[in-house]
């Protein structure tokens, strides 16, 4: 409640009715990041910067814009750019939907115009997968079979080309931002969400008159894969579970790795992904506020007995495509946990 919400969300909390029940009596690992947390609101850093806002917001622009001029030169190297923008643009919105104030809020529909994703769609698959992370059949980011497949499946739900997984990655990688287009359409239609609806329309109308079709589906594509490549693999090598057993902390810690960039560019793409269990910890804390807050949690994990997982950002992609390889040499499981 307290990772997803905002100060407005716990004064409605408490108009709501109550219920007798016996009291969740929490953890010490729990009690501690309590603690932890609160101290952090009171120093102040889940509050917004408007010059670190203004300089994430322009760096992008700067990014688009520098594709776009690239075009004329070349159109393999205006296309990569601008593949990257679909990236970072993604990245962007993405704070800006976990995001609480009146900043995120106004730019909530940010990622319908840069990047063509609903808010509405991302928020309701992104925040099951924070609660819920690599939680079999919960997760939706761990639903990705049958085209991967994450752990040994039972023989029915098996297929051929699993054992050539850790081969043809690279071509589900490209349809992820397509796969994504598509269910924030859906969700726009069915709930008739008309404020969405228009910035998607503005964002395919913009689009396609700068791009033309061809090259527009080139950079979704190019963007695809490079933004599965960094979402993946930060949790698909980590710890699978069956059931929400572990508090929500020990959860992440045993979920969740970071990736260590090595070179600004790096550190750049990833967009703040690279800090993956600082973004699941608190995801509502600006992602500009990560890179000084991994001496802290490091601190907090040591004393609380918490394993802090991180890996440099060529080692942690290559280390999930041997997991996709090893998952493809193993025999059918009967009885395997399914992953929906």
């Amino acid at each position: 409640m307290t990772a997803f919400h905002s100060d407005e969300a716990f004064v409605m909390l408490e108009r709501l009715p109550k219920i007798d029940r016996e009291p969740f009596v929490p953890n010490a690992k729990t009690i501690a990041f309590r603690e932890f947390r609160e101290q952090l609101v009171r120093e102040g850093w889940f509050e917004r910067s408007t010059l670190q806002e203004a300089q994430v917001l322009l760096t992008w622009v700067f990014n688009f814009c520098l594709g776009v001029a690239a075009l004329k030169v070349s159109i393999p190297v205006g296309i990569l750019i601008l593949s990257v923008a679909q990236v970072t643009g993604g990245f962007l919105s993405h704070d800006y939907v976990h995001g609480r104030g009146e900043w995120c809020s106004f730019m909530r529909n940010c990622g319908c115009i840069t990047v063509g994703l609903s808010p509405k769609w991302w928020s309701d698959k992104h925040n099951k997968h924070h609660a819920a992370t690599n939680v079999m059949g919960v997760d939706e980011d761990i639903m990705v079979d049958p085209a991967i497949w994450l752990w040994a499946p039972d023989s029915s739900r098996d297929a051929p080309w699993r054992k050539y997984q850790h081969f043809y990655f690279p071509l589900v990688y490209a349809i992820t931002f397509f796969l994504w287009r598509y269910d924030s359409i859906k969700t726009v239609l069915k709930e008739k969400l008309w404020g969405e609806g228009l910035a998607l329309t503005v964002h395919y109308a913009l689009f396609l008159a700068i791009f033309g079709p061809a090259q527009l589906f080139a950079q979704v594509a190019f963007g695809g894969i490079l933004l599965a490549a960094i979402v993946t693999c930060t949790h698909q090598s980590e710890e699978l579970f069956e059931t929400m057993d572990l508090s929500f902390v020990e959860l992440q810690f045993r979920s969740t790795r970071d990736a260590v960039c090595t070179n600004p560019l790096s550190e750049y793409i990833w967009g703040g992904m690279q800090y993956q269990l600082e973004h699941h910890l608190f995801p509502t804390m600006p992602r500009y506020k990560y890179p000084a807050l991994v001496p802290l949690l490091k601190e907090f994990a040591q004393k609380n007995e918490l394993e802090y997982r991180a890996t440099d950002e060529f080692q942690i992609v290559s280390d999930n495509i041997k997991t996709y390889r090893r998952v493809a040499s193993l025999a059918p499981v009967q009885g395997a946990c399914p992953s929906r």
